[in-house]
């Protein structure tokens, strides 16, 4: 993804990001006509980037981080003389949560400033000053839940199917460590200085408890396939994703105290609450769909398989609340599959997917800050400004082995 920001602050970014995406299945009817039972290992979602510059100008929303969830899923279906099947499953989720990001404290240097009646030399020119950033990094929280899924599948008339099912949303919860890392403001800027000494945290890093955590949600799909010559299939898909749950990230910096030592009491007593954060981010998602048609064929006595993809991904995230670790874009994607069976059990396979992804202008951020308390935005709002034009590309490699035994 890459961001060309506008605004007082403006300038290029760009984030890169690799991952690997196991999957890993055994199924079996247990010698048992129409029963079907399975276990399954998947990662269905693993998203993140790492800015190629270390002063890229989207550094207070990323600077690098991940989200990746994975799944064991236990499943077990069963069809009823050859016409209705009905299918469930329960997931086991383990999720991970990392980021590493800058912070910025003049906002909190400004209002201790005016706490002691002094009057502070900033104004909204002066914030995005590295000088005044906090590097937060979150290493790897982590969260366990679980969800189901029940599906249902129809075959009113020969060579054609319909399918339903539902996947019910879940919460993660990621907990783990934090560091706050605070440099210190600059010899010309005594007030500030003689702030930051006195709290203890110039040149100075914290470690905390940290939690981070979201609602993931409910999808609906719905699907039909068919068979229109033998050895062609052809299916045409959908589905309903409740995006909307996923409102804000809730943030939480704890513990500074239990885990810190300070240089004396008044820093011991104050500084933790200077330091400690109970924050929501906003994501704002909206309920989303996608659409997509599968075509497949087997050649050579189903020695040759050979596939196309096309999906639509409608995007989630409003502009207003775009930013480079809250990055959405429609998305067509193009699938290629070429699979081949060297022997009867075994089948290997290779498909390559490019997406498409639209660019999108942001012309207003709702993210903002100043430091004129009166005008401030609400606090999931409070963060630095994210106009600007977002482009990325995605490419995507598969490599498969199925056997049948």
């Amino acid at each position: 993804m890459s961001l060309q920001r506008s605004g007082a602050n403006a300038g290029s970014d760009a984030f890169g990001f690799q991952g690997v995406l196991p999957y890993l299945a055994l199924a079996s009817d247990l010698d048992v006509p129409g029963l079907g039972v399975g276990v399954a290992l998947a990662v269905p979602s693993a998203r993140g980037g790492a800015s190629v510059s270390e002063s890229g100008v989207g550094r207070y929303h990323l600077r690098e981080g991940s989200s990746t969830t994975a799944h064991v899923i236990f499943a077990g279906g069963y069809e009823v003389k050859g016409k209705v099947a009905l299918g469930v499953a329960f997931h086991l989720v383990q999720s991970t949560w990392s980021a590493d990001l800058d912070n910025d404290t003049m906002v909190d240097l400004h209002d201790e400033i005016l706490a002691l009646e002094e009057t502070p030399s900033y104004t909204d020119a002066d914030l995005e000053d590295p000088r005044y950033a906090a590097a937060l990094t979150f290493d790897s929280l982590k969260s366990r839940s679980s969800t189901y899924s029940i599906g249902l599948r129809g075959q009113p008339i020969p060579r054609l199917a319909l399918g339903a099912s539902w996947t019910a949303g879940y919460r993660l919860e990621h907990t783990g460590d934090a560091s706050i890392a605070f440099g210190c403001p600059p010899n010309t800027d005594a007030l500030g200085r003689f702030g930051a000494e006195k709290y203890g945290i110039c040149d100075r890093t914290f470690v905390a408890d940290a939690g981070v955590a979201y609602d993931m949600p409910g999808r609906l799909h719905l699907g039909v396939e068919g068979e229109p010559a033998q050895g062609l299939v052809v299916s045409a898909f959908g589905g309903f994703v409740a995006w909307s749950v996923f409102d804000d990230y809730e943030i939480s910096i704890a513990n500074i105290g239990g885990r810190n030592d300070f240089d004396d009491a008044y820093q011991a007593e104050n500084t933790p609450a200077l330091v400690e954060q109970e924050r929501l981010w906003a994501r704002d998602a909206v309920d989303s769909f996608f659409a997509g048609l599968d075509v497949k064929g087997s050649l050579l006595d189903d020695r040759l398989l050979l596939g196309g993809r096309a999906t639509f991904d409608r995007a989630a995230i409003p502009d207003a609340s775009l930013s480079p670790n809250n990055w959405d874009a429609d998305d067509i994607a193009l699938t290629g599959l070429l699979a081949l069976r060297p022997v009867k059990p075994l089948r290997l396979g290779l498909s390559f997917t490019h997406h498409i992804l639209a660019e999108r202008m942001v012309e207003e951020s709702a993210f903002g800050m100043t430091l004129v308390e009166a005008e401030r935005k609400e606090d999931r709002y409070f963060y630095p400004e994210t106009a600007g034009t977002y482009t990325g590309r995605i490419n995507r490699l598969g490599l498969s082995l199925a056997a049948g035994f």
